[in-house]
């Protein structure tokens, strides 16, 4: 993973994924922006879960992952 995504991440106060680097940078910011919406009470693995989901559902495949993982 990049170290812009894992800034991304920092910079809005959650913790970084462990992962391989297979999402885009504009999946990472999508899902960010939906986990903020869960914020208020602290973020459990389930809505890290369901925000990830639903950006990958939001941009689709073409915009989530790159190419060579598709």
């Amino acid at each position: 993973m990049s170290k812009e995504i894992k800034t991304l991440y920092k910079e809005a106060g959650i913790k970084p994924p462990k992962g391989k680097g297979m999402h885009t940078i504009l999946f990472h910011k999508k899902a960010i922006s939906i986990m903020k919406g869960y914020m208020s009470n602290g973020l459990t693995n389930e809505e890290r879960n369901i925000s990830y989901a639903t950006a990958m559902k939001l941009l689709g495949k073409n915009k989530s992952l790159k190419k060579k993982h598709y």
